[in-house]
């Protein structure tokens, strides 16, 4: 058999073999193609409901603090200014505003990364919680004005003790609400909110591929010593990433607290 007909054989084989693999191939990128549509438009949404929320955290934020800061006060003012041989029954109402956690389907299927996922669950159940926290807000307050209410009408003490008590539970319920919610409470969902947004964004610049390969130690070479640093590694991968992504987490955290100036 000379060069020619080798030759010959050899191109009709790959033509044949090409022939039959094209439409495989073909599905194959149309299928990958899809897959990271979808996986992007995922992200996008998930970044949709995540700034929804920082947005509505803020709102009630401010909300809350207007309301410590009008309302309460000049409920302890009146307290004050009522005369000495009268009772104080003043009242006022817990402002009323929206609150929703985020919807159900953020947490049903993976987002293709372990760490995102995290972030993600652990914002869902913040936000799970965090209208029944406002709703026992809301009974704590209802709950101080009825009592005084009651010890008012029925003369339980003398004004002055009827007052005094009125007054301490008032400023009570006011530094609970500063301290827990205001102090605690609502910076920590802010966190965990921020940080889940981050994540989303930083995800949505990068292939699951390169996402893989710059934190997961399984996706890159790199020269562990033994087998027990390699997973000591691993089990690290979240604090690095945490640690990564804190800088541009603080910056945001900073323009949320600057616009509510």
């Amino acid at each position: 058999m000379d060069i020619k007909s080798i030759i010959f054989n050899w191109q009709t084989l790959l033509g044949a073999v090409i022939g039959a693999s094209a439409p495989f191939l073909l599905w194959w990128f149309t299928e990958v193609f899809i897959r990271r549509r979808r996986n992007k438009e995922d992200l996008y949404y998930l970044e949709k409901v995540v700034v929804d929320q920082i947005n509505l955290l803020s709102d009630i934020e401010m909300t809350i603090e207007r309301f410590l800061t009008l309302k309460v006060k000049e409920l302890i003012n009146n307290i004050n200014d009522t005369p000495p041989e009268s009772y104080s029954a003043d009242t006022a109402f817990f402002p009323l505003f929206s609150t929703r956690p985020l919807p159900y389907d953020v947490v049903r299927k993976s987002s293709g990364s372990g760490y995102l996922d995290n972030k993600i669950a652990k914002a869902f159940s913040l936000s799970e919680d965090f209208p029944h926290i406002i709703k026992d807000l809301r009974h704590q307050f209802e709950d101080t004005l009825n009592r005084n209410e009651k010890m008012a009408f029925n003369k339980l003490n003398s004004p002055e003790v009827q007052k005094e008590q009125f007054k301490i539970n008032v400023q009570v319920y006011e530094k609970v609400v500063r301290e827990d919610m205001l102090g605690k409470n609502i910076p920590m969902y802010f966190k965990k909110l921020t940080e889940t947004l981050v994540a989303i964004r930083q995800k949505s610049k990068m292939s699951s591929i390169g996402w893989k390969i710059k934190f997961d130690p399984r996706w890159r070479w790199y020269p562990y010593l033994s087998k027990k640093s390699y997973f000591e590694a691993r089990a690290k991968v979240m604090d690095k990433m945490d640690i990564h992504f804190k800088p541009e987490v603080d910056k945001i955290l900073k323009e949320i607290e600057e616009s509510q100036k």
